[in-house]
């Protein structure tokens, strides 16, 4: 999370994310990115390919 706060639904789980938190995601499950503020909210989303450990 870069910039403000945003709230990720990941399956039944909430995250609510501020500025500089980070996740790891598990297995795929249906999810959705909610912002509830008129300020710009900035984030990054990076994908790896690999073994988890």
């Amino acid at each position: 999370m870069l910039d403000d706060r945003l709230t990720f639904h990941e399956g039944d789980t909430v995250h609510e994310l501020d500025a500089a938190d980070t996740i790891e995601r598990g297995e795929p499950v249906p999810c959705m990115f909610a912002h509830h503020s008129p300020a710009e909210c900035r984030y990054a989303v990076i994908l790896t390919r690999g073994e988890r450990p």
